[in-house]
């Protein structure tokens, strides 16, 4: 599959600044965009692991893309909202982006593989996947260059797993693909060819019946989640066969934890980022509203009190 240069330019790195100024890498984050009536409003969402482990080494920052072919470092000011189950390993930073200073694409809230839209595209074990985010060997110089990684659904979320921090359960996706430090909080997306088998039929075959566009024989990218982690074994090893002292080592069992993006977007279209949404818009519309030309002064003057109230 050749997947849309557009997958690279979704996410930034998450690093923190060191006391020689150098930065260290350590995680990926993506943005989201919803849509209101009035505004735009844009949503980093990572792993929570990677924000407080960040926190505990220094100030936190987000590496972002220039349009100029550069890259900026920009200080993350504000606090990151967390899930209310301590199990959830989900952040989200409600965040202002100038995409014309920033080479940025933002995922619209229709690429949210939704319990919906899952069920309507037959999403399920094999389907393919990739994830797009850090290789901590290979950053770039002058400017994020994420990589690629490709692979399979291997388990749907339908029993919980233990989170070994809390003892809680979660639900994750299981998938096929070799994980490894920087990719936890990238992105996974679903690649959805139009002409997979779906029971034995294409899939254009399976939905003759549904209207939708998705089903006019295209391929879909859907995001599925992200990266929460993977499992490792561990063996002995060493240079030498006869070497006296044996040392451990970890070998990255090759499967992959994927968060449902189900879990950030709770945080999304939560009460308090709806609160604030609904605020903000209410405030666009009375900056748009006409002015009354009434000749009759019997009211007095609108105040900034009065405006602030109103809101």
């Amino acid at each position: 599959m050749r997947i849309p240069d557009d997958v690279s330019d979704c996410v930034a790195f998450l690093c923190v600044k060191k006391g020689d100024g150098s930065y260290r890498y350590g995680g990926t984050a993506f943005l989201i965009i919803i849509h209101t009536v009035e505004s735009p409003y844009s949503y980093f969402v990572t792993a929570k692991h990677c924000i407080e482990k960040g926190k505990q080494e220094g100030t936190l920052y987000l590496r972002l893309n220039t349009r100029d072919g550069n890259c900026e470092f920009v200080k993350v000011d504000t606090d990151w909202i967390y899930p209310d189950d301590d199990a959830i390993d989900v952040a989200v930073l409600p965040i202002e982006v100038d995409f014309k200073k920033y080479q940025l694409i933002w995922l619209p809230d229709q690429m949210i593989a939704t319990d919906e839209i899952m069920q309507k595209e037959f999403v399920g074990i094999g389907d393919e996947i990739v994830i797009s985010g850090l290789f901590t060997s290979r950053y770039g110089n002058n400017r994020n260059i994420p990589i690629l990684r490709a692979g399979h659904i291997a388990a749907m979320p339908s029993e919980s797993l233990v989170d070994e921090a809390t003892g809680k359960p979660y639900f994750a996706y299981l998938v096929e693909v070799r994980s490894l430090g920087g990719l936890s909080g990238s992105p996974v997306f679903a690649y959805l060819d139009a002409n997979r088998v779906i029971q034995g039929r294409a899939a254009s075959k399976a939905k003759l019946t549904d209207l939708d566009a998705r089903s006019a024989g295209m391929d879909q990218i859907l995001l599925l989640g992200l990266v929460r982690g993977h499992w490792d074994n561990y063996s002995k090893s060493s240079d030498s066969d006869f070497s006296a002292s044996l040392g451990s080592e970890k070998i990255n069992q090759g499967i992959a934890i994927v968060t449902p993006i189900q879990e950030a977007m709770k945080i999304i279209n939560g009460e308090e980022l709806l609160k604030e949404r609904n605020k903000s818009d209410r405030k666009l519309r009375l900056q748009k509203a006409p002015t009354l030309d009434s000749a009759f002064d019997t009211d007095p003057p609108f105040t900034k009190r009065d405006f602030e109230s109103a809101l």
